[in-house]
C-alpha cells in the first residue's frame, strides 16, 4: 500500500535508448509514474511518430531523438 505523500508526486522511474524500426533514429524514452496512477501508455517516435511500444506511467513517456547512444 502506497502512503499518501507518494501519491501526490511523480517520480522518473526509467530512462532507456530505443531506435525506432521505421526510420532508425535513437530515441532516449523517459518513463514517469506516480503511485495509484499508472495505466499502459503508448509513446511515439519523436523523429517519425512512429508508435515505439506501451510502459507502465501515470503519463505518455517523453521521448526525444539522441545523435550519440548504443541503441539494440
Amino acid at each position: 500500500m502506497s502512503n499518501p505523500y507518494s501519491a501526490n508526486y511523480s517520480y522518473l522511474d526509467d530512462t532507456f535508448h530505443q531506435k525506432c524500426p521505421e526510420c532508425g533514429k535513437c530515441n532516449r524514452v523517459e518513463v514517469v509514474k506516480q503511485d495509484g496512477h499508472n495505466e499502459p501508455e503508448e509513446y511515439w517516435c519523436a523523429g517519425c511518430g512512429h508508435e515505439l511500444g506501451r510502459q507502465r506511467a501515470s503519463n505518455t513517456p517523453r521521448t526525444s531523438i539522441v545523435d550519440d547512444c548504443d541503441c539494440s
